[in-house]
């Protein structure tokens, strides 16, 4: 099932940055949301639709959603979260866009102008980085630079870069998502209501475009769970301040899914001996930027045969979150940024199970807290 989220007003998403009044004037926002605040959102919207939290806290609902201390396996998850684009008067309907892939440069003074960034011999430079080889592009006449948080429509991402082309992609920038829109407020005094003295703040509150939303891939709940009436739309509450977002249930069609699709993968990991794998959302590992199925010596722990060989994780996301259960903030965790990209080389194909690691990697997710949608990725083609 898929869900469609239309704010009704501005949003803000903290970072992992701490803020108080009279210490920092400034806390900076988020977007997309981390995973675990959606999820938090939706699971309290079922809350209010089924018993509300004094059921809940005597774990009536633990099948569905869990308890306050966990979440079950086989109920509410989120598997992915993406953006979309919709136009009434248009024949598309949905138009939905991944965060892009960390493997895109750009010129620096041309960001329309798209290179990849491949593996390549360390030669002569002095690295830190523990793999093979690292990420550059293949000839640098001009300076390139990563581009700023940008998303991929999914027909680029389907059509080119899942079968390992570049050319004739295009990336959307966050700010033709977005309007920045900073709230200026100050500490107020409880007792006498009047403001308090070095208390002024900013908080970086962020309004989605017109026609632009945020949806999300669920499973473990149905339609009743969350819309109690007989309309389309339901309201829940998303980020700071406890703000509202109009949520409705939309088909899903996932091109990711084609037979054929698939078929193209495997014949090209059979005929090329590699493939790369690609994090939509952000993702928690044991082992801090490398996935957890991969050994310490870069080799998968499944498949020996399978080294990882080079990786573009750009900076860490920091994540955290209210702890309900404990009544406290959770730890801080840092978890590798969404468009994350590991490549991957396969020395024998011999005793190799293509359709097996497949089905073990493609659509599913790793790490820590899975269940609320973290490290969510797919297998691409890599040439």
């Amino acid at each position: 099932m898929k869900l469609r989220i239309v704010p009704n007003d501005t949003l803000f998403f903290r970072d992992g940055k701490p803020f108080s009044m009279g210490d920092e004037t400034w806390a900076d926002g988020i977007f997309p949301p981390n995973p675990s605040t959606v999820y938090g959102s939706i699971r309290t919207k079922f809350i209010t639709e089924n018993g509300g939290l004094s059921k809940f806290l005597k774990d009536k609902m633990k099948n569905k959603i869990g308890t306050k201390f966990e979440v079950p396996e086989n109920g509410f998850q989120i598997k992915a979260i993406f953006l979309g684009f919709s136009e009434e008067t248009s024949a598309i309907t949905d138009r939905y866009y991944f965060p892009a892939p960390l493997d895109i440069a750009c010129l620096k003074d041309n960001a329309d102008y798209i290179l990849p960034l491949k593996p390549l011999p360390k030669a002569e430079i002095k690295t830190s980085c523990p793999l093979p080889q690292i990420i550059s592009a293949e000839s640098i006449l001009e300076e390139i630079e990563l581009p700023p948080k940008a998303f991929i429509h999914e027909t680029a991402f389907y059509d080119r870069y899942f079968e390992g082309h570049f050319s004739n992609i295009r990336l959307t920038r966050i700010e033709d998502i977005l309007l920045q829109e900073p709230k200026v407020g100050i500490g107020r005094d409880n007792y006498t209501r009047t403001s308090e003295e070095a208390m002024l703040y900013r908080v970086g509150m962020n309004r989605l475009k017109p026609e632009w939303s945020i949806y999300v891939e669920i499973s473990g709940l149905e339609r009743h769970d969350l819309i109690s009436n007989d309309g389309d739309t339901t309201l829940i509450k998303l980020g700071g301040e406890g703000k509202t977002a109009s949520t409705s249930i939309v088909d899903f069609n996932e091109e990711a899914k084609k037979p054929e699709e698939l078929e193209y993968l495997k014949n090209s990991i059979r005929e090329n001996k590699q493939f790369k794998i690609y994090f939509m959302t952000p993702a928690i590992f044991n082992n801090g930027w490398y996935p957890d199925f991969i050994g310490q010596n870069f080799f998968m722990n499944d498949f020996p045969q399978i080294e990882m060989i080079a990786a573009a994780v750009g900076k860490p996301d920091h994540i955290g979150g209210w702890d309900m259960g404990n009544n406290e903030p959770k730890p801080m965790r840092r978890a590798i940024a969404a468009g994350s990209v590991f490549f991957f080389n396969i020395h024998d194909t011999n005793k190799l199970n293509i359709e097996q690691i497949i089905q073990q990697f493609h659509r599913q997710n790793f790490g820590y807290n899975t269940a609320e949608g973290f490290g969510h990725c797919l297998m691409t083609i890599w040439r």
